[in-house]
């Protein structure tokens, strides 16, 4: 099976009908629909049933929340993919199709989503920026968030929904995208043994499974070309405000404890209780208030709806134990912030000397050199993205006069010159070592998890380095207007010549000099390189000696 789209219910009865017939009406796709039903008492079983010779459906007799509802349908299904599918999106038909095809079709992408509309037609904000302790307190806290109504205009909350992301232009890689229709390898989504963490019932479980393929390196992106008609929350109108409210807050501050640092977890947790008795002071928002006291598991609070609050106790013993080594973390960090703002600094004036129309997007977890060279064209302009997780070491020259984009947990190393005269893109995990000069004039995109190692040359205007596991290693290592296919490796001084075209899979040997195009999974070595035959089976032995008798001669011996 292709596809496995996995489609959790409750109470969905008014929506769940259409849902099912696009997802049956998809074109040029094997797809199987897995439904679970957490519990519903509205008719969706009813309409269910009708389905029964076309969707496997698995009835649950207690509401077991969204995420454990799709561990669960994951767990029975078959295909290569999974599609996490809402009851209330409606596909259009070549919408799972265009997925898969640019899931299969981009290395480095781990989830692919579809362009998500109203019913009305109108475009959806369905977009998410992680969640930093800024924007958590300037959008989650209510005072924040009426504070950057007034103060701000809403900037804080129109970055957090990705409002400046056009989608105009192509796919798009970002943070959160609502899990209303997203594609993503079964072998990826059930990375650490489940597709969702059953701690988060029901809110920002998709962001921790975001937030676990970028952290391996994958990209989670936007298919403006994919598209679906969502009715977002449907099933969630008819929860009280207070135990909404307080399902958000206990579920934000889940999320984000394994990834912060226990100060900031500390800081929003102490804002969040000041937040909580401000509103109950006013008749307005003392709704607002008892579910955040709810989320925070303190007295007087509305309870949340699916999830469970540990004891206090638990907390607390938590809280004990990631403190240890926590001074370190705090330490650390601060360097890290320090060189960056050093690094933000230090271009905009090198680029305010210049003259040079800079645009500069540098992310905050990012480990840049204590020192570092920035070229800039005088009276040009240029740009300049460093993207989460990009690590860069001491003596590290750019020269640029064009584009260049740094993606995700790339790794600049030992004194890299990378000379850039048009776009230069390193996507993924990347790593140029030492002693490496990279120049582009023109295009050049390194895809995810491709590598360089020592004294490695990379040139040329039309330099396609294509899929992921590539490696090109050690001196030297010259590439001028060829193609490398996906996982292809190329040994220690070796030479490509131009125009080559070396296959997936293939292996060049050290020292070998290839003049002619290697097919895919072919091994070469020498000079000029040649298929390498693999060695003939070992004969079978001519007599068989046995105790005690004298053996037989073999036939013909």
């Amino acid at each position: 099976m292709e596809v496995s789209a996995l489609v959790v219910t409750w109470n969905s009865a008014a929506d769940v009908r259409s849902c099912l017939d696009a997802a049956l009406a998809q074109r040029d796709v094997d797809l199987e629909v897995v439904v679970v039903d957490n519990a519903s008492t509205d008719g969706t079983r009813a309409v269910l049933a009708e389905y029964a010779d076309r969707v496997t459906v698995l009835l649950q007799d207690d509401n077991l929340g969204y995420a454990a509802g799709n561990d669960a349908a994951a767990e029975v299904a078959t295909g290569r993919h999974l599609l996490l599918l809402n009851p209330d999106c409606t596909m259009d038909p070549d919408c799972v199709r265009t997925l898969v095809d640019h899931l299969e079709g981009t290395p480095g992408v781990g989830a692919a989503a579809a362009l998500l509309r109203y019913p009305d037609g109108r475009p959806q904000s369905f977009l998410r920026r992680d969640v930093t302790l800024g924007s958590a307190l300037l959008t989650f806290v209510e005072t924040g968030r009426r504070a950057d109504l007034k103060l701000l205009r809403g900037r804080a909350m129109r970055r957090r929904l990705c409002q400046d992301v056009p989608l105009d232009e192509g796919p798009v890689a970002v943070d959160c995208p609502a899990a209303a229709c997203v594609l993503v390898p079964a072998r990826l989504g059930r990375l650490g043994g489940r597709l969702f963490d059953p701690d988060l019932p029901l809110l920002f479980n998709d962001a921790e499974l975001y937030r676990r393929l970028r952290l391996r390196g994958y990209r989670v992106e936007v298919v403006p070309t994919a598209t679906a008609t969502h009715g977002y929350g449907a099933s969630l109108e008819v929860l009280p405000d207070a135990r909404k409210r307080a399902e958000a807050v206990a579920s934000l501050r889940r999320y984000v404890s394994p990834a912060w640092s226990v100060p900031a977890v500390a800081v929003l947790t102490a804002a969040l209780v000041v937040d909580a008795l401000l509103c109950l002071l006013r008749t307005r928002t003392r709704t607002t208030g008892r579910g955040t006291l709810g989320g925070l598991g303190l007295p007087g609070g509305a309870v949340p709806w699916l999830t469970v609050l540990p004891p206090w106790r638990r907390r607390l013993a938590g809280a004990a134990r990631r403190l240890q080594g926590s001074p370190w973390r705090v330490a650390w960090a601060a360097r890290r912030a320090w060189r960056r703002q050093r690094f933000c600094w230090s271009a905009r004036a090198g680029a305010l000397w210049s003259r040079c129309d800079l645009e500069l997007d540098v992310a905050r977890r990012v480990e840049l050199p204590r020192r570092s060279t920035l070229e800039l064209p005088r009276g040009g302009r240029a740009r300049l993205v460093v993207g989460e997780g990009v690590r860069a070491q001491d003596g590290l020259v750019l020269r640029l006069s064009g584009d260049l984009l740094l993606g995700p947990l790339v790794e600049l190393r030992y004194g890299a010159l990378l000379t850039v005269s048009g776009s230069l893109v390193l996507e993924g995990r990347n790593l140029v070592s030492r002693g490496t000069s990279v120049h582009a004039a023109g295009d050049m995109v390194w895809e995810w998890a491709a590598a360089t190692a020592e004294r490695v040359v990379v040139l040329d205007s039309e330099h396609d380095v294509d899929g992921s596991a590539l490696h090109l290693f050690d001196h030297p290592v010259e590439v001028r207007a060829t193609r490398l296919g996906s996982a292809c490796f190329v040994g220690a001084g070796a030479v490509v010549t131009a125009g080559v075209h070396v296959g997936r899979g293939a292996v060049v040997g050290a020292g070998s000099v290839v003049t002619r195009d290697v097919p895919a999974g072919t091994v070469v070595a020498g000079v000029p390189a040649r298929p390498v035959r693999s060695l003939p089976a070992a004969p079978a032995p001519a007599v068989r000696a046995v105790r005690g008798r004298t053996p037989r001669r073999a036939a013909g011996a």
